[in-house]
């Protein structure tokens, strides 16, 4: 039975899943713990007072500490917190 139980984002509040980044640099193989967290998301959720940014846009952001939802690692922080919105050339 799949879980249905979704995240409602407060206020200005924004939540995404950081991109994978890969294992490997060139051949250089890095363990987990030498590996910084990706700054791009995908969002995912927007409170209702987000005013830039909408669900599916890949936006840039500082570090902040993961946590976990449906066995899923998601992030949240605020709109103001976002450093960019990423636009592909279309």
């Amino acid at each position: 039975m799949r879980n249905t139980t979704k995240l409602r984002p407060l206020r200005d509040r924004v939540v995404a899943r950081r991109f994978d980044e890969k294992d490997e640099i060139g051949l250089i193989y890095l363990p987990e713990s030498a590996r910084e967290k990706s700054t791009r998301c995908t969002v995912l959720a927007v409170g209702p007072k987000a005013k830039e940014v909408k669900v599916g846009d890949v936006v840039i952001i500082g570090p902040y500490v993961d946590f976990e939802f449906n066995r899923e690692a998601l992030v949240i922080f605020n709109e103001a917190d976002i450093r960019g919105v990423v636009v592909e050339n279309a």
